[in-house]
């Protein structure tokens, strides 16, 4: 490299830091005066954000109000699968611009919630007195969780699994946040509004390095009649 190559590449390199400066400057400054600019929660830290009516293509529902486009300032970084509080009404990010000038995410809106059980469970209860040994018994291994979900079988596909959702009153489509302390696999047992049902799949490739969340299909289990 020639010593003018040299120079034109720095004083293009320092120019475009001195935007990137002075862009982010203006972007903290007018930030707040924005009519659409609010407070948001994520893990109980409150954020600037500014919020917009999805209008991107999403695989898991086509009804706009289900879904959120979150503007935060400079070098904000969300994570996927987070979930987001903004006036009382939680969302899941789903994606991202991946932009640290102008960072965009993508939310579904939290609509219920599913509970998942694991089996069971010791739960320490007590100490026998004369011994001092501790005494357990056995509990549900359950955890609840928000979720999005959704049975629109004639707009979604459940990609991972090539499968057209074809009985809308007995599967669901079941976003959740990804837990890495906890194994999710077909067979585990679920319950959604007062129904069991069952995994019957589960795609995790929106999960990176122990980030994301997870696609859930589950299958409702037809309870036997007394008769």
């Amino acid at each position: 490299m020639s010593y003018l190559e040299y120079r034109k590449k720095y004083a293009n390199n320092g120019i475009k830091t001195q935007l990137t400066h002075s862009t982010e400057q203006f972007v903290h400054s007018s930030f707040k005066n924005h009519p659409s600019h609010t407070l948001a929660t994520v893990d109980e830290n409150e954020i600037d954000v500014r919020i917009a009516r999805e209008k991107r293509a999403n695989p898991y529902t086509t009804f706009q109000r289900d879904l959120i486009t979150i503007m935060c300032l400079p070098n904000t970084k969300l994570d996927i699968g987070e979930l987001i509080t903004i006036d009382t009404r939680a969302f899941i990010i789903y994606d991202e611009n991946e932009s640290e000038l102008f960072p965009t995410y993508y939310g579904i809106k939290v609509n219920n919630t599913v509970t998942l059980n694991y089996g069971k469970k010791k739960e320490l209860i007590g100490t026998e007195p004369s011994t001092g040994r501790p005494i357990y018994k056995e509990v549900p291994d359950e955890e609840t969780m928000p979720c999005f979900a959704t049975v629109n079988s004639r707009n979604n596909i459940f990609t991972e699994f090539g499968e057209r959702i074809n009985a809308p009153q007995d599967r669901l489509i079941v976003l959740v946040k990804y837990n890495p302390l906890r194994k999710l696999e077909d067979g585990i047992n679920a319950f959604y509004q007062g129904g069991r049902h069952q995994i019957i799949g589960v795609d995790e490739t929106n999960v990176s390095e122990g980030i994301g969340y997870v696609v859930l299909l589950l299958d409702k289990i037809q309870e036997k009649s007394n008769n």
